[in-house]
């Protein structure tokens, strides 16, 4: 069940045991029912004999409402030496097409001047919901994608028998052309997106072209592979709003028009990252703590951000 419902029913049913134990008048012992009704209906009638009654009506928590927009820029960095380096994968399979060229162990790929790429910034939606059809939360520019399909250049391809993008991400109304640039045949599966196992598994004979429409959000980025090549592995993240990039080749990444005046709350995410609970930001208006990184922009503001991670943190790939 959806957290979302599972909360919202929760929260009903708290409603409901105290508006009963406030309508029932006191002393009259009545058996209490084996399981409650949390239907709107029976909120909604037990919330108007509340009132009648003298009683404060039940008011829900205004979301809160954005002033603006700004721009945030920053860098992803590996402070501190890493234990080693990670060996080229070894393809044992169609080696006329996976043996063509080197096929790097991208579990964590650092470059020269220490940026760290793949990794992932995320707005998260615990606290409260994003309205993604709502000007005043998306800028335009957002909502002329919203039901865009990416692909040639915006594609998820399988070239040389490994995933191009390791590491992915798009929104849960967009339709995501995958490619097949390889003459053998690939497939890509998506069966951790639902967590179950009977989910999309995507076969892509040699040279072919396929869609994907998620329907929904994903928790987490999860893993995709491939079936026929085992070594191939990539992270997709399916969000329902737009505020998310994935670090490029010298760490850098960028989200246009966050919402100001508001507090977001943003996660980081790297695959090979151990427990990504700390990280030391440039930025004193910013918060780090237990893996959730919230700040407040003002309108119009851009923000650099230097995020480093320490090198610690991967320590376990070279063991």
């Amino acid at each position: 069940m959806n957290s979302e419902i599972q909360f919202e029913r929760t929260g009903r049913a708290v409603a409901l045991m105290l508006l009963l134990a406030l309508i029932l008048p006191a002393g009259c012992a009545r058996p209490m029912p084996g399981a409650v009704d949390v239907s709107d209906d029976s909120v909604a009638l037990l919330s108007k004999e509340f009132e009648s009654s003298g009683g404060a009506a039940v008011v829900a928590v205004a979301a809160p409402e954005p002033d603006g927009f700004a721009t945030l820029r920053g860098r992803f960095v590996l402070k501190g030496t890493l234990a080693g380096t990670l060996a080229a994968l070894s393809p044992d399979k169609d080696l006329e097409v996976c043996g063509a060229n080197v096929i790097p162990d991208e579990s964590l790929v650092v470059g020269s001047d220490n940026g760290i790429q793949n990794m992932m910034i995320y707005v998260d939606t615990n606290k409260f919901k994003i309205p993604v059809e709502d000007p005043k939360w998306v800028h335009q520019e957002y909502l002329d994608t919203m039901n865009a399909v990416l692909e040639g250049a915006a594609a998820f391809d399988q070239k040389e028998c490994r995933f191009v993008s390791h590491v992915f991400a798009m929104r849960a109304s967009q339709t995501l052309q995958i490619l097949n640039s390889d003459t053998v045949g690939h497939n890509a599966n998506l069966q951790q997106a639902t967590g179950e196992t009977d989910g999309p598994n995507i076969n892509s004979p040699g040279g072919s072209n396929m869609t994907y429409e998620p329907g929904g959000k994903s928790i987490a980025p999860f893993k995709v592979g491939c079936n026929f090549h085992p070594w191939m592995s990539a992270y997709l993240h399916i969000s329902d709003h737009p505020f998310f990039a994935v670090s490029g080749e010298d760490g850098s990444f960028e989200i246009k028009h966050v919402p100001s005046g508001v507090e977001l709350e943003f996660k980081l995410w790297h695959e090979s990252a151990s427990r990504l609970s700390t990280a030391t930001i440039n930025d004193p208006a910013a918060q780090f703590s237990r893996g959730k990184l919230n700040r407040t922009f003002s309108a119009g503001e851009e923000v650099d951000w230097i995020i480093e991670i320490d090198a610690a943190k991967f320590s376990h790939l070279f063991k």
